[in-house]
C-alpha cells in the first residue's frame, strides 16, 4: 500500500483502502494465525475504534453472537452503544478457531490496546489508534 506514506497519518482510517486493508489483514491472518488480526478485522469492519473491538470480541466468544452492542469510547453520551458485526471470515470452522484463540490472548494481555496498537504499526505500518 505504497500511497500511505504520502497522505497525513491521523488514526485508524486514515490513508486506507478498505478493501486492500481487509484483503491484507485476512490473508495475514491464514498465513499467520495471528490473534491480533481478529481484532483489526472487526475493527476495520465496524469503523470502530481498537477498545470498542476488543469488547466485541470479548462478547463474541462468551455470547456466542453474531452481532453485539457495545460502549461507544470518547462519546460525549455514556449511554451510547455501537453495533458490532462479527465479519463473514470469523463464523465458519476455521473463523471460530481464529475467533477462539484471540479471546485467549486477550486474555493473558494486560494492555491489550496497546499491544494491538505496537503490532499494527510494526506489521502493517499504519496506526489503529482513532
Amino acid at each position: 500500500m505504497p500511497e500511505r506514506e504520502a497522505c497525513v497519518r491521523r488514526g485508524w482510517d486514515a490513508c486506507l483502502e478498505y478493501k486492500r486493508a481487509y484483503a491484507e489483514i485476512l490473508a495475514h491472518l491464514y498465513k499467520t494465525q495471528n490473534p491480533w488480526d481478529v481484532i483489526l478485522l472487526v475493527q476495520l469492519r465496524n469503523g470502530s475504534r481498537i477498545g470498542e473491538a476488543i469488547e466485541a470480541v470479548k462478547r463474541f466468544c462468551s455470547e456466542g453472537m453474531t452481532a453485539v452492542r457495545v460502549k461507544v469510547e470518547k462519546h460525549r453520551n455514556p449511554n451510547d452503544t455501537r453495533l458490532m458485526v462479527l465479519p463473514e471470515e470469523l463464523r465458519g470452522t476455521q473463523g471460530k478457531e481464529f475467533l477462539f484463540n484471540a479471546c485467549v490472548r486477550l486474555a493473558k494481555v494486560k494492555k491489550s490496546k496497546n499491544t494491538i496498537a505496537v503490532y499494527t504499526k510494526k506489521t502493517y505500518g499504519f496506526s489503529s489508534k482513532a
